[in-house]
């Protein structure tokens, strides 16, 4: 995870219609002026143009800053490096190669320059067929992927046979591979996940595709050879008539060996990786399945454990998508993911990411058939023990996967809510699941490694110690010796038992099913001995943003009516730079605002008549709400980091993030927090140190920034200043005055 050293320590500085120039400090303003006077003059080849100073081009806080860039942002922005000497373009086409291979972006080089790692340049600063005034020199990674597609486009348009496309495709991708030694990038082995930004663009899926079936229909192949801007995977999918769909790997092995011929593209992120990976498994008439990557070397054979192949772990996971082709281009129907209904009265409310695997077991991880069997889990008899199997999954050694991980949380909080210890079963050791497993005081079988390349399984009960098994598969004596323990483990994990409706307030996946649980069952959920219990797992679970949130709903409802007025209140202003009204003096904070703000509800259009905004200028408004909140003295300054603390923090927000996507909920909460500390200085143990805090999240981007740069510009500091308070306390002027530069300057 970024820490604020990943920052970028300088401005980006608006050039109107061309794009930002880089200002990385302020010692030479002479010539900073002439450089955004250059900039402001300079043909640009479209999308979004990065402006730089020869001498900053390969800061590593710029190169850090632009590997963090969205990739929607990255696909769309070109560099022009500016010489301060002759306020033009940088013309050295050598140092020009090796500043786009480190930034991993297309440079403007002005002039002609040879080779195939360019693209031309237009009088209009526009990329053209026609005669050029300068070229786009780009990243080998993007580079290669073109020449790739050139190279598809001339070979035989459309193979005769299935034999011959596979031939052809072949063939393609030991071009391809001459070409990327060519450019210097190095041949990564097939076991090794890929990576690198502009490493997956659907330039290679077309040029793949193109070797396979030859002709594309409506897909824009010469358009992908003159862009900068590669198309996108839905694009490429719509424009060959079919959709993305989630599919198991054992039912995409049969549908692929039922139709010889067929090719398949798998896209998805892999375990530990935020890129995306886009990936083809094509069926021979053989019914042989083989994986196809241009980045990596060799076509390795289909493997059904994700445990033994990383293109199959991709598969595994929720946020892939398939697309199929038969061997006559056409798109082929993909079965829906069949999920087994609860069959044990016992069994709890599974995950996202969980599932149940019969009479009471819940399965985490893909745990197709074979795996099952190998583990001798299809013939196993529970006798009905609660058994949770994790098909463990690592990022990087002894780190679990964080879906996994959230899953196997939420399974074990579930039961232990229930009063019940369940057994968990993973396929190999992990100190993050034996971790879990001590904390919710359950049993514990995993295989362990022993000798040379040798594993044994061992069980442990709650509190005991681990009992060694031989053989390959799981046993009952393995069950019984996970139910042992030194303390009674007929002993109820609560003193009392929970009250059910909470149990089940707690279960849900979402808070918008929370939400709907609290506005049916109101009253019994407003209990005196609800909150008393609430109380107890939060004691005994601290640290839970989850929980805490929901400990909060209950107070709050216990003070409020579910809607304390005559309408919900919400966010007044569309825009960050419209500062929010205050916060009516008469009106209690009321669990429904809570619920809102948690789930940041959609928001009506402004009164006038501005259209209302999307998903996330949304949220930057309920947290400018909130604020007032905090300020009207509606909620407290410790509730209030609480609140914000829990948004995102729901098993459905945690089992659906994007691996690798920034933490921004949490550095949203860091501030709260930073602020309740400042404005209240009864709270123990909470510290205002703006960094230390912050280290905890990624950078924001630029809209946070902007939001938070007026929240506290027109809202806070005036708040502050009607009150006196910053008249009497210099000191607090000045920690907020370092808080809001930190914010600002941390992009």
């Amino acid at each position: 995870m970024p820490t604020t050293a990943d920052c970028l320590p300088g401005t980006l500085v608006s050039v109107p219609g061309k794009g930002f120039f880089y200002l990385a400090d302020a010692t030479d303003a002479r010539v900073n002026a002439d450089l955004l006077s250059a900039a402001a003059r300079q043909d640009t080849p479209g999308g979004v143009t990065l402006f730089v100073h020869r001498d900053r081009a390969l800061d590593e806080s710029l190169i850090r800053y632009l590997n963090q860039l969205d990739p929607r942002a990255r696909a769309t922005t070109t560099i022009t490096v500016l010489d301060p000497e002759t306020l033009g373009p940088v013309t050295d086409v050598p140092a020009l190669r090796h500043l786009a291979d480190r930034l991993h972006l297309p440079v403007l080089a002005p002039g002609p320059v040879d080779g195939r790692d360019v693209l031309p340049v237009g009088p209009d600063g526009q990329v053209t067929a026609g005669p050029a005034a300068a070229h786009l020199i780009l990243p080998p990674a993007v580079a290669v992927q073109r020449i790739a597609l050139a190279d598809a486009v001339s070979l035989a348009d459309p193979p005769p046979t299935i034999a011959a496309g596979l031939a052809q495709m072949a063939t393609w991708e030991r071009r391809n591979a001459a070409t990327r030694a060519e450019l210097g990038l190095p041949a990564t082995p097939a076991d090794v996940i890929p990576t690198g930004p502009g490493a997956q663009a659907v330039t290679y899926a077309v040029g793949q595709l193109k070797a396979r079936f030859g002709n594309l229909g409506s897909v824009d192949v010469f358009g992908l050879l003159t862009s900068t801007t590669p198309g996108t995977v839905e694009q490429l999918v719509a424009g060959l008539g079919g959709t993305l769909a989630p599919v198991r790997p054992a039912a995409l092995a049969h549908q692929l060996r039922t139709h010889p011929g067929s090719l398949a593209m798998v896209t998805g992120t892999a375990p530990g990786s935020a890129d995306q990976q886009v990936l083809w498994l094509s069926s021979a008439e053989s019914g042989n399945l083989t994986w196809h990557d241009p980045r990596t070397t060799g076509t390795p054979a289909f493997n059904i454990d994700g445990a033994q192949d990383w293109r199959t772990a991709v598969l595994e996971r929720d946020d892939a998508r398939v697309f199929m082709l038969d061997a006559d281009r056409h798109p082929v129907a993909l079965p829906e993911p069949v999920t087994e209904p609860i069959r044990d009265a016992t069994t709890i409310n599974p995950p996202t990411s969980a599932r149940p695997l019969g009479p009471g077991a819940i399965a985490i991880g893909p745990w197709p058939q074979e795996t099952l069997d190998r583990y001798g889990l299809s013939a196993l008899e529970l006798g009905g023990r609660p058994v949770i199997t994790i098909d463990v999954r690592e990022v990087r050694p002894r780190v679990l996967d964080p879906v996994q991980h959230n899953a196997l949380k939420h399974t074990l909080e579930r039961y232990w809510l229930h009063n019940v210890r369940p057994t968990v079963l993973a396929t190999i050791r992990n100190p993050q699941v034996e971790a879990l497993v001590r904390t919710y005081q359950g049993g514990l079988i995993q295989q362990v490694p022993e000798g040379l390349g040798g594993r044994v399984w061992t069980a442990t009960g709650p509190g005991g110690v681990p009992q060694k098994f031989s053989g390959p598969v799981v046993t009952p004596e393995m069950l019984d010796a996970a139910d042992m323990a030194p303390v009674d483990r007929d002993r109820p994990l609560h003193d009392d038992p929970l009250p059910p409706v909470l149990v089940t307030q707690l279960s849900h996946n979402s808070y918008q099913e929370a939400a709907e649980h609290f506005v049916e069952h109101g009253p019994e959920l407003r209990d005196p001995s609800v909150l008393s219990a609430m109380d107890d797992i939060a004691d005994k679970l601290p640290g839970d943003a989850r929980l805490d949130a929901h400990r909060l709903m209950l107070d709050v409802a216990a003070r409020a009516p579910y809607l304390a007025g005559p309408d919900p209140i919400a966010p007044q202003s569309r825009t960050s730079f419209d500062p929010e009204p205050a916060w009516p003096l008469d009106r209690p904070v009321d669990l429904r605002f809570l619920l809102d703000y948690l789930t940041a509800a959609d928001l009506v259009p402004g009164a006038d008549g501005t259209p209302p905004p999307g998903r996330y200028q949304t949220r930057l408004l309920w947290n400018g709400l909130l604020l007032q909140a905090m300020l009207g003295r509606a909620l407290t300054p410790a509730e209030t980091t609480i609140l914000a603390r829990g948004v995102g923090e729901s098993d459905l927000e945690r089992a659906t993030r994007p691996p690798g996507a920034p933490e921004i909920a949490r550095a949203h909460a860091s501030i709260f927090e930073a602020l309740s500390a400042m404005l209240d200085e009864r709270q123990p143990g909470v510290t205002d140190d703006r960094q230390a805090l912050l280290q905890l999240a990624e950078c924001l981007t630029g809209a946070d920034r902007v939001a938070w740069h007026f929240l506290i510009k027109d809202i806070l500091l005036p708040h502050l200043d009607q009150g006196g308070r910053l008249l009497a306390d210099p000191d607090l002027v000045r920690r907020i005055t370092e808080l809001s530069a930190y914010i600002n300057f941390c992009h």
